[in-house]
Order: structure tokens, then sequence, then C-alpha cells
């Protein structure tokens, strides 16, 4: 074994007589991050997680979506938090598009970029033949079958080391034909991608001679000015949904149709388009995928069923869909980029970088401290609405009833297992903090928000805000004490009601754009409580909000991870969510948006409008297993969980 030294980068160069499971090439690439190429011609990167990483957080570093997080956990074989002992696996195909630039740089400091392509130098051999053209194509273009493209006339499959292998601009992977010389954005020019061209082009044999013509009319759209872009997301392919029925293609004359490159195992591809002044993106349905699923509610974010029809509504419109219950797999749907969320917009778009941006800010802006058994932390647990309040109702079952006795479950699974203390903002005035053995529930409607002095839950705004007022003086008084405003932590629980085919957990966090400003409350029934009194108005620093987001998100990320653990369902497109979006509004609900608990967020339990969820929330069971991965998501997220409870004489001097 010896080291070469190229671009100043230390590249470790390994025999081709070690061991399979040895590297290829290995190079460090950022600080807890090196590339490595192995002996099977696999590039992944060996990552060692932060300290307190969450497998979210980590996902959406390397991949750029946290969603990605259990695909790497299943392809790692780890079953458990993350600790800086660990090396996490990354591969290629995985990786954010800037992170595939970065690693094929530093893996390859001897490949040239010119106008004409990328021209790689072959520095690994297993002795006989170089780096095979199959794997070079999947490097540089994303697909392998593309390797005739840069294979050499009569040099078999092989390369031979010390070859240099052109990549023609044409095929290569668009994040990395914008890293040649002279390259540029095509939205800023306004011409089309060379590669977009050939690729509709190239025309399938099956295509009939009205899907012909309407690839010529692609074309010429193309050749016309009709900008079109493509990249790949980062984004873990989700479970399929019920099977539509095929059915035949209906496009309007003039459409931008790309051939896409043939889909890779993990990662979704979206393509970007613009005809007549309208940009959009393109998706191509899978087999067995739903157009209100796999397209409305992951890419645009509504999960409200009004909203999902509107959405729809648009997109079948848009599309020219004839007949929605029958779209054949691979079929093009475009959507308008309006309604895309921002991290499915294309890279340099202003609405996705301001959202990136924000992002990187919150995360640096953390500030984590670790407690062991939970140790002199104070959670504030609130169970969603009460009172005359009773949040939604599905054949009888009352939100408020439910997600109560699952803050019940909680509050005594803290208690008994760990450290810290817990104050709840609301109880019932009959029943106290008592957990039934029964499945289904009693309504009550006697709930009391527990501030100095009590309020009975009457108008549902007031006791909102009261609870929010509660866990603000809680913070002062912790703080006052002395105590780290990090181990304050708010958690508000609820049962959605979103469209029916969704299931599972979802949550809210603030984010900074959301919670500027100040608030105030006046009225004589808020000044009536001390808690009020003490600070009737609230307000945040940027600074503040930035600190709280990134916080919350890493909270959420625990919860996340510990719900998927203990086998409970989570909402299966972005599950950690930064606003409401219901009837074309944007908000964060008051109850973490106002309050200034710096880790807080709003945990939707399961959705009611859902059959297989409302069987799920009558059990008694459920809602302890719920409980249970509430309090271990709180263990994971300040660091190992010890074996039992702090002295019960310290918990009660703490309060």
């Amino acid at each position: 074994m010896f080291k070469r030294w190229a671009g100043g980068v230390g590249v470790v160069l390994l025999a081709s007589t070690l061991a399979a499971a040895e590297p290829f090439l290995t190079t460090p690439l950022q600080k807890n991050v090196a590339a490595v190429l192995d002996r099977d011609y696999q590039i992944s990167l060996i990552v060692t997680p932060h300290s307190g990483d969450a497998w979210t957080r980590l996902a959406k570093r390397m991949t750029g979506d946290a969603e990605t997080w259990r695909v790497l956990a299943e392809k790692n074989g780890i079953r458990s938090a993350l600790t800086t002992e660990q090396r996490v696996k990354v591969p290629f195909s995985l990786l954010k598009p800037s992170l595939q630039l970065e690693t094929l740089r530093a893996l390859f400091p001897d490949d040239k970029l010119s106008p004409e392509g990328w021209s790689h130098k072959v520095v690994v051999s297993n002795g006989v033949e170089g780096e095979p053209y199959w794997k070079i194509a999947e490097w540089f273009t994303g697909q392998g079958a593309r390797y005739h493209e840069i294979q050499r006339e009569g040099d078999g499959l092989s390369s031979k080391m010390g070859d240099f292998v052109m990549i023609p601009r044409k095929v290569l992977s668009p994040h990395l034909l914008a890293a040649l010389p002279g390259a540029s954005s095509p939205e800023k020019k306004g011409r089309p991608v060379p590669q977009a061209v050939d690729a509709v082009k190239k025309e399938r044999p099956a295509l009939d001679n009205r899907d012909r013509v309407q690839n010529e009319q692609a074309l010429a759209a193309i050749a016309g000015g009709a900008v079109v872009e493509s990249t790949h997301l980062d984004v873990a392919v989700q479970p399929e949904q019920p099977a539509e029925a095929p059915a035949q293609r209906a496009l309007p004359p003039g459409q931008v149709i790309l051939e896409a490159s043939e889909p890779r195992s993990d990662p979704l591809v979206l393509e970007y388009g613009r005809v007549d002044g309208r940009a959009f993106a393109i998706y191509k349905l899978k087999k067995g995928e739903a157009l209100y699923s796999s397209v409305a509610i992951r890419f645009t974010g509504r999960v409200y069923s009004k909203d999902v029809g509107d959405v729809i509504d648009t997109i079948v419109k848009f599309n020219g869909i004839t007949d929605v219950a029958r779209i054949p797999a691979n079929y093009p749907v475009k959507v308008p980029l309006e309604l895309l969320l921002a991290k499915y917009l294309p890279q340099n778009d202003p609405r996705r970088v301001q959202h990136e941006t924000a992002d990187r800010e919150s995360s640096r802006a953390v500030t984590r401290v670790r407690a062991r058994n939970l140790e002199g932390v104070h959670v504030i647990l609130d169970a969603g609405h009460g009172g005359r309040d009773v949040g939604t109702i599905h054949e009888g079952l009352w939100e408020s009833v439910y997600v109560y006795d699952v803050m019940c479950r909680l509050k005594k699974t803290i208690e008994k297992n760990s450290g810290a203390v817990v104050t709840v903002t609301t109880r019932s005035s009959s029943s106290g903090f008592k957990i039934p053995d029964s499945g289904d529930l009693k309504k009550r409607t006697d709930h009391l928000v527990l501030t100095n002095p009590p309020y009975r839950m009457g108008d549902a705004a007031v006791g909102v805000n009261l609870r929010w007022y509660l866990a603000n003086s809680v913070l002062r008084r912790v703080v006052k004490r002395g105590g780290a405003a990090e181990k304050v932590v708010f958690v508000s629980i609820h049962a959605d009601s979103l469209h029916p085919s969704l299931r599972g957990a979802m949550m809210y966090v603030p984010t900074e754009r959301y919670v500027r400003g100040s608030f105030t409350r006046s009225e004589d029934v808020y000044l009536a409580r001390s808690e009020v009194k003490e600070s009737p108005t609230v307000s945040q620093t940027r600074k503040e909000a930035l600190h709280a987001e990134g916080l919350s998100k890493e909270l959420a990320e625990a919860l996340l991870e510990s719900f998927a653990r203990s086998n409970l369902k989570v909402h299966p497109f972005n599950p950690v969510r930064e606003n409401v979006f219901r009837g074309g509004r944007e908000w964060v609900p008051a109850i973490i948006r106002y309050n200034k608990v710096p880790t807080r967020l709003l945990l939707e339990i399961c959705n009611l409008a859902n059959e297989d969820d409302r069987k799920l929330i009558k059990t008694a069971k459920y809602r302890q297993d719920v409980a249970g991965a509430i309090y271990e998501g709180l263990a994971g997220y300040f660091g190992e969980r010890g074996d039992g409870p702090a002295d019960p004489a310290a918990r009660t001097a703490a309060k």
C-alpha cells in the first residue's frame, strides 16, 4: 500500500491483493466525511455522525432530504440511535448533487473539464483491467446503460489504467454539466439544454405514430425556445400506493415531453420545463402510484381533503387528463412550479434558495445540551383542545378526549422512568390524570387550563392563548432558578383530520419567518391570570427564532425516528412540517408560534379521518405505545436513557 498526493488531497491507493472489504481509493472530503471507491467499483461516503446527530439530520445533510433516513439505516443495518462511534455509509446514488460533484472531484483530482465534456482519468485497476465503462457511466451520467456513449471503440468493456475517458457534455448529469468551463444556467440564457433535446429525439421502439408526432412537436417546442432542465431529487422512494388501472394516453399537442433517464432504485427524478411562459416540473408516475398521493400530496404538501382536491383539479386540467382513474405507468405528469414545495423546485429557484439558506441558518444556531435520563429536563405537556372545544370529530370520536389520555400516559411514563420534571397545561376537573383501562373513552368537557387562577375552557382561542402564556411562565421560572432554557421542552399532542388516504404521525415546528413580530393580549380574561400579568407581550428576535427552529426540528426528527422504531405509522410525505397549509393560507399554530420555549412542537399522532387510524386510537395499547414512543424520542434527543427515575424527593423539590 502506498500514498500519492494530488491537488493537495491525500489519496490512499490500495493494492489489488487486499481483501474485498478494503477500498481501492479513499480520501477525506469534509470534516468527519471520507469518500471511498471500493473493490466493486461502488462510490460512497463514510460519515461519522456528529454528537447528538439524528438519522434524519444526517440524511438531510448528505442526501438533501430527511426522508432518506430509513434507506440509510436499512442499508447500514443500524436499528438504533446514532452515536459518534458508528460509521454510516451513504451510497453515491443517494448523495445530493453538490456532494456527488465534490466526491468525484476529490476521488479523481486528475480529471480534466472542458467545454466539450468531462475527461476522466482511470486511476484504479484490478491488475488486468481498469474501471468498467458501465461504472464510469453510472458515476457521470446517472445510468450505466449509457456506457456505449463513452466507450472507446475496440477497447472491450473496461478501460485501462491511465486512460482518459471522455464523457461528452450531452450525456453528463446536469449538476456535473454545470461544472464545465463556460457552463451557465439554462434559465438565464433561455435556450434548450442539449441533453434534453437529445432525450426527446431518442424515441422508444414502442412509440406509435401519435406519440412520434407529439415527440416531434416537443422537439420543435424546445428548439423554439422552451427551456428544459433535468435534475435528480435526493428523496427516498416511498412505498407504492394502491394501483390505478392502465389506460389510454391523452396528451395535448405541443407539450414538452422528456424521455427521462431510466429510473434509479433509490432517488426520485424530477425534470423541469417551460412552455408559453409557464414553468412546470415533470414527474413520471411509477407503476402502482396514484395521482393524488404520489404527486399532489407528496410534491405540493397539501394534506387536507379540499386542498388535495383543488390541486388535483389544477393538475388534471394542466395536463389535459381525461380520466384520472386510468393513468398509465410512466405518464409524465406536469406540475406548475407555483404549486411545489420549495424543496422540489429547481436548484437555482429563489424560493428553494431561500428555504435552504434559512434551514442552514437554523441548524447553525442550535445549541444542544445533553441530559442522561432526562435529569434536569423540564417537560411541558399540552393536550390539544379540551372543554367545549372538542377538536375534530369522526364517527362520534372526540379528538380532545383521546389526546388527553395520551398526555396522561406520557406524563406517567416520564415520571416513572426518568428524572424529568413534568408540567401539564390542562387537566380534567373530575378524573384528574387517571388512566382508564378501556379502549373507548367517555366524552368530557370539564377540562381546565392550569393557570393561576385556572380557566374553565369555554372559548377555544382563550384556552389556546392561556396555554402558551403558561408555558412561557414556566420557562421564565426555570431560567430564573439557573436552569438552561434548552432543557425545557414543550409538546402539544393532537390528532389530525386530513385526506382519508393518509395515516400516521406528523409534526409542526416553529419556523423563523412565521414567528416574527410581537403579540399581546389585554382583555380581562387574560389579565386575571398571573402568568399573563408577568409578561402580557411576547416577541422573539430573529436569533431566538432561528435557535428555536433548529432545536425544534431536531426534536421532531428524534420523535420521528422513535415512532419508526416502535413500528408506529408516520405520515408518508414530509412528516416534519414548518407550517400548516390550508385553504390557500399558510401559518404556524398559535400554541407554538407565540410560545417562547426554545424546543417546541405540535405533534399530530394520527389521522382521525382514516378508518384504520381511528380504530387504533380507540385501543389503550396504541395510546400507550404512542406515549412510550414520545418518551423514547425525548430521551434520545437529550442523550442516553438511564436505568430509572431520579429521586422523587429531588423531583418534588425541583418543582
